[in-house]
């Protein structure tokens, strides 16, 4: 079967890469970000633009799904779900977008319920969304990688409405740590923090959650694969960083020099950025690889990537997405399992 290779679209950037200038032949699947929930509803990406990637996704073979919510949605997507009618309202305005636009179908991006009401109203407004768009058309999820969040998915309501989860394995440690760490590790370091958390904070160990803990079968999971870096202001992995200013680095690909350093054991690549003064790691060609490798080898039915114009016109982005389809098409050996 065809993996599914799917790149998340941001109607933000639109000027940074335009749809003339994605390489399609990489993917399967683009889902374009975000239709935005707001307190008074929803609102959509430009209808034209929407329109032009969508026809020029068509032409290349690829299908193209309306992404809903996006970071911090939660708190309006569970008001503008508090009832069935509202959430039928909502189902409607996006099933009348997707049709009108020509999507192939809506990612649901709801990011993240903090509640046993907005666990409810999710798997509410999933089964909705399913029944206003049934199959052939898509309907699937974003999930996060780790249980802080992924403890408020009710996997077994969600599953039959859902044609895949995409695990976000990615922003393992960020702004929001206290401590430097891989973003975007496929396994544990050797040393630092300690092993259990090293193994949670992991894109295995997210899987591994989904697949153990939520009882998500593989078949319906993709692996998320992250096309950007992020920075810590100091000197060595699993240092503690303290000062806010330290640690809120977010770096594209183009600013980098090199191809990273790979470290073998996490499969990670890193980097000194800032002329040595910052430690950024994320995924290059090499870890890509492996990465494929390793989810076709556990069974997961594609992988993903977030997000594609994060590097403009730049070489990295479609040659990491190319290496880590190349894995998993080919099951290029990994590090272990």
């Amino acid at each position: 079967m065809k993996p599914i290779v799917l790149a998340y679209r941001s109607s933000w950037n639109e000027n940074d890469l335009p749809p003339d200038r994605v390489n399609w032949s990489l993917l399967t699947h683009i889902a374009h970000s975000f239709a935005l929930a707001e307190s008074g509803g929803i609102r959509f990406p430009p209808i034209d633009a929407s329109r032009a990637l969508v026809e020029t996704a068509h032409r290349n073979g690829v299908k193209v799904l309306l992404a809903v919510g996006g970071a911090d949605s939660n708190k309006a997507l569970s008001a503008l779900c508090a009832t069935e009618v509202g959430t039928q309202k909502l189902v409607a305005e996006i099933a009348a977008q997707v049709k009108k636009v020509g999507y192939d179908g809506a990612d649901i991006d709801w990011e993240h319920p903090a509640s046993v009401t907005d666990t409810n109203r999710l798997s509410r407004f999933a089964a909705a969304l399913r029944g206003a768009l049934p199959r052939p058309m898509l309907v699937t999820i974003a999930v996060p990688s780790v249980d802080w969040d992924g403890r408020w998915y009710d996997a077994p309501a969600l599953l039959s409405h859902v044609d895949w989860a995409a695990v976000m394995c990615y922003d393992y440690y960020g702004p929001w740590s206290n401590r430097a760490g891989y973003h975007a590790a496929l396994f544990p370091l050797k040393t630092g923090v300690p092993q259990a958390d090293q193994t949670a904070l992991t894109a295995s160990g997210s899987i591994r959650y989904w697949r153990e803990t939520k009882r998500f079968p593989a078949s319906k999971l993709i692996l998320g694969i992250p096309l950007y870096v992020r920075g810590f202001r100091t000197k060595n992995w699993s240092d503690p960083v303290a000062n806010p200013a330290d640690k809120q680095f977010s770096v594209a690909y183009r600013t980098l020099k090199g191809a990273g350093v790979i470290d073998k054991t996490a499969v990670c690549a890193t980097w000194l950025a800032e002329d040595g003064a910052v430690i950024a790691s994320g995924d290059n060609p090499e870890t890509a690889l492996r990465k494929g490798a390793w989810a076709k080898q556990n069974g997961l039915a594609g992988i993903f990537f977030w997000e594609l114009s994060q590097d403009g016109d730049g070489k990295m982005v479609p040659s990491v997405i190319a290496a880590a389809r190349k894995g998993f098409e080919t099951g290029a050996a990994t590090a272990r399992r």
